[in-house]
């Protein structure tokens, strides 16, 4: 079912161009490995050009417990995520 709905919502965003270019994972050929890369690639020429690089690393597993659910429907809803696939998210949670 968490496939399904994860389905759903990605081709919603797609369709209605939702999805950041800058978005990895989840997305086919743009594995957070690539994003990786791509970030290491980043940083390797900004401190090549002698300027400073800031790297934050956030725990998203340990992160959702805390999130709210009513502000993440909320947001669903602003991004036209409604009727039956929102029903299924707020009875999962």
């Amino acid at each position: 079912m968490e496939r399904l709905i994860a389905a759903e919502i990605h081709e919603h965003l797609r369709y209605n161009g939702l999805l950041s270019g800058a978005q990895y994972g989840f997305i086919k050929g743009k594995s957070t490995r690539t994003n990786q890369l791509e970030c290491i690639t980043d940083w390797t020429i900004t401190l090549q050009n002698k300027k400073s690089v800031t790297v934050a690393y956030i725990d998203f597993k340990k992160a959702s417990g805390t999130v709210s659910h009513e502000k993440l429907f909320a947001r669903l809803y602003s991004y036209g995520i409604r009727g039956t696939v929102l029903l299924w998210i707020n009875n999962f949670h």
